[in-house]
C-alpha cells in the first residue's frame, strides 16, 4: 500500500487500539517497522498542529445569517415568477363587457402634458364634457399626463408656472373629468419609476390601466367582439408614413381591429386588410393637447397635429371585414352627433 493509505490505516488502528506499539502495528499491516515509526511520528506531529489551532474560547450562542437561506430565496423567486406570469398572461388580452346595446364611441385623448403652458386645458375640459354628456361615448388616454420633468430636465420647471406638486393635482383633476375605458402610461409618466402615482389614481377607474401597453377586447351584448391595441409609442419610424409604427405592427403580427399610438404629437390614420382573414385594422396616430411646443420649434419639427382627440365610433352589428365597422372622426362634436344618431336607429 502507498504511504497515504498506510498512514490512514495506522491512524485507524491507534484510534481503536491506542496501546499498540510500532512492532505490533507492523506485524498487523505487514509493513516494515521503520515505516510504521515514521507514520507514528507524522501522526503525532499532526495532532500537535491541530491542538495549536484550537481556540481557548468558543461561541455558545447561535448567530443566524442576516440573509435568508438559499432555500427560502429559491422559494421566493418561484413565487415571484408565478405571480409575474399570472399578471403578464392576464394583460395579453383584457376582456371588457360593454353593457349597452348599439354603437359606441371612444374618444382618444392625445398626450395631455396638462401642466405645460402650451397645453390647451380648456379643450381638455370641453372634450371631457362632451364625453360625459353623450350616451355611449367613452374616453381613453394614450399617455404623458404631465411633463413630469426629472433629473437635468427638472430645470424646465423654470419655464412653467405650474409646480411639480400642482401638476399632479391637475392630473388627478383630469382623471375625475370622465370615466376612462383604458389608459396607457407614457415615457414622461414612466420617469417617476416606482413612484408613479398613476397606478393608484387609475385604481379608482372602471377601465384598465397599464404603463406599457393596453390590449382590450370589447365584448358586446350581441356577441361581437372588437380588439383595441394601444401603446404610447409603436416601434418604427418613417419620414414617408406617420402611422408607420402601427402599420409595421399590423403587418407583422398584431391582428387587431384598432391600433392606437401617441408620443410623436402628430396625427395620422390608415387602414390595412389582412388578406388571409379579411380583417381590417384601423391604424390611428393621436396628436397632443400640447398645441405649442418649444422643443418641437427648436428642432424644427413640422406641425402635423390635426386631431388631438379623434373619436372612433364602433358599430358591433357589422363584421370585422367591413371597413365601416369603425368610423373615425377627428372632432368630438361631429362624432357625438353621429353617435347619437346611430344609436337612435333601430
Amino acid at each position: 500500500m502507498d504511504t497515504n493509505e498506510r498512514r490512514k490505516r495506522v491512524a485507524e488502528i491507534k484510534k481503536t487500539n491506542p496501546d499498540w506499539g510500532r512492532q505490533r502495528i507492523s506485524e498487523h499491516l505487514g509493513a516494515p517497522p521503520s515505516n510504521i515509526q515514521r507514520d507514528l511520528e507524522w501522526l503525532k506531529k499532526q495532532k500537535e498542529e491541530e491542538e495549536k489551532t484550537e481556540s481557548e474560547f468558543e461561541l455558545t450562542d447561535f448567530i443566524p445569517d442576516r440573509e435568508v437561506s438559499v432555500e427560502k430565496i429559491v422559494a421566493i423567486r418561484k413565487a415571484e415568477f408565478a405571480q409575474r406570469m399570472v399578471a403578464e398572461e392576464a394583460r395579453k388580452l383584457v376582456n371588457i363587457r360593454v353593457k349597452i346595446d348599439g354603437p359606441i364611441g371612444i374618444c382618444h385623448f392625445g398626450d395631455p402634458h396638462i401642466d405645460d403652458p402650451g397645453c390647451d386645458i380648456a379643450k381638455i375640459e370641453s372634450v371631457a364634457r362632451i364625453v360625459r354628456e353623450t350616451p355611449g361615448l367613452f374616453a381613453s388616454n394614450i399617455g404623458d399626463m404631465n411633463n413630469n420633468w426629472i433629473g437635468r430636465l427638472s430645470a424646465l420647471h423654470a419655464k412653467q408656472s405650474t409646480t411639480a406638486k400642482m401638476a399632479w393635482k391637475l392630473v388627478e383633476w383630469m382623471f375625475g373629468l370622465c370615466d376612462w375605458l383604458y389608459l396607457v402610461g407614457g415615457n414622461h409618466d414612466a420617469w417617476s419609476g416606482d413612484r408613479n402615482i398613476l397606478d393608484w389614481m387609475a385604481a379608482g377607474q372602471a377601465g384598465f390601466y397599464d404603463e406599457r401597453q393596453v390590449r382590450v377586447c370589447l365584448n358586446f351584448p350581441n356577441g361581437h367582439s372588437v380588439r383595441i391595441n394601444a401603446r404610447h409609442n409603436w416601434k418604427g419610424y418613417s419620414i414617408y408614413n406617420d402611422i408607420h409604427g402601427q402599420l409595421r405592427a399590423a403587418k407583422f403580427g398584431w391582428r387587431d381591429h384598432l391600433l392606437v399610438g401617441g408620443h410623436k404629437h402628430i396625427s395620422g390614420y390608415g387602414l390595412l386588410k389582412d388578406p388571409m382573414t379579411g380583417l381590417i385594422s384601423h391604424l390611428l396616430q393621436v396628436a397632443s393637447f400640447k398645441t405649442y411646443d418649444d422643443y418641437a420649434a427648436t428642432i424644427g419639427a413640422d406641425d402635423k397635429n390635426f386631431s388631438c382627440c379623434p373619436v372612433t365610433v364602433i358599430n358591433p352589428k357589422l363584421p370585422e371585414t367591413d371597413a365601416d365597422m369603425i368610423h373615425v372622426f377627428y372632432g368630438p362634436e361631429q362624432a357625438a352627433e353621429y353617435l347619437t344618431w346611430a344609436r337612435s336607429r333601430k
